[in-house]
Parts: C-alpha cells; structure tokens; sequence
C-alpha cells in the first residue's frame, strides 16, 4: 500500500462535503461539484479503483487533472493479527505518520 506525497492531497477518507470542496479548490465548475463529487464518490467507495484512469466515466482531461491534484493513496498496513475465532485486528500508518488500530469481529449476521 501506498502512502500519499505530501504535496497530494488522497481523495481516500473524506467526507462527501470535503470532497467537494477539493474540487471546487481546483476550479470544477460549480454547477458541476455535486454530479462529479457523487462520480467519484460512486467510483471509490461502490467500485474500488485504485487508479484516476479507471473512472472511465470522468473525460480523460478530468481525470488527468485530478491525477496531478490528488492521490488515491491508502492507509499502509503496518501490522495484521488474526485470532483463532477470525478476528483481526488491523494497525494502519497515515500519511502524517500517526498509526490507528482498527478490529473486525466476525459474526454470524454481520461483521
């Protein structure tokens, strides 16, 4: 996992609200921001991409602006145990070098 430059901004993590404004930061029309941040919202939270080029319903041009604005960078996984009952737990190490514990609980009608 890779974690974000310092001089980029990853779109990973923010709120919708936060979101927009980093588009209307680098100049997306405003009659545009709730269309597009619903976009890419759809593209990182419902598909997953890793990468600006598989928002193929952005243009290439948006895409390559958002490319040089912004990164796609997760959190990197510093440390992952597994107990026998198939909890994990999960240390993750972000961007400003803090780390946060994160515990999945598997059970029979959720996570």
């Amino acid at each position: 996992m890779t974690v974000a430059p310092a001089d980029k901004t990853s779109l990973l993590g923010l709120s919708r609200d936060a979101l927009k404004q980093e588009l209307a930061r680098i100049d997306i029309p405003s009659k545009q921001l709730n269309m597009r941040t619903g976009q890419i919202w759809s593209w990182l939270y419902a598909h997953g991409v890793d990468s600006f080029d598989a928002m193929t319903t952005l243009s290439k041009d948006l895409r390559e602006t958002l490319a040089a604005h912004f990164s796609l960078a997760r959190p990197e996984t510093s440390q992952r145990q597994v107990s026998e009952d198939g909890t994990r737990k999960y240390l993750f190490r972000l961007a400003d070098g803090h780390e946060i514990e994160t515990v999945y609980i598997p059970e029979m009608d959720r996570g």
